[in-house]
């Protein structure tokens, strides 16, 4: 029985372990380790598919314009500057290194469509960082936005 029991732990603690390197939209915790663990994979196409482009573009437009600019072509237009601007971010800078780092985020407001995580990053020599990220829920799942500053 006691050889059950550990088998069970260890199965259970691999299962989890499996689990945080698997891309997973389905919580706002897991969009992050999502797009970070794009990074760590130096995967473009998993980096762009954590965020959503769209949601930021309609931020960016309704702070600048009236609700007219922020229909139709306008928006998808922008949408897609944005996340061409991305790319080529990635493409001259390279990939941020999240190898080393050790994260964890925890909510500060949750909404229906909206999480503000608190992120700290332990870095190897014993600094850390710390940074409020806003996602979004879309069709697909949650998605990143990006950091926010908080009033």
């Amino acid at each position: 029985m006691k050889l059950f029991i550990t088998l069970m732990c260890f199965l259970f603690a691999s299962t989890i372990a499996i689990a945080k390197d698997v891309y997973d939209y389905s919580t706002p915790e897991r969009a992050l380790n999502s797009i970070e663990l794009a990074y760590k994979n130096r995967d473009i196409e998993q980096a762009v598919s954590s965020k959503d482009f769209l949601y930021e573009a309609n931020e960016m437009l309704t702070s600048q314009f009236s609700s007219d600019m922020t229909r139709g072509e306008m928006l998808k237009n922008t949408a897609e500057l944005l996340e061409l601007s991305y790319r080529k971010h990635i493409a001259e800078n390279g990939f941020p290194d999240f190898t080393f780092l050790k994260c964890s985020a925890t909510h500060i407001k949750v909404s229906k469509s909206e999480a503000l995580l608190k992120e700290r990053c332990l870095y190897p020599d014993g600094g850390y960082s710390a940074q409020t990220i806003l996602a979004h829920l879309t069709d697909t799942g949650w998605k990143i936005i990006g950091i926010r500053e908080l009033d």
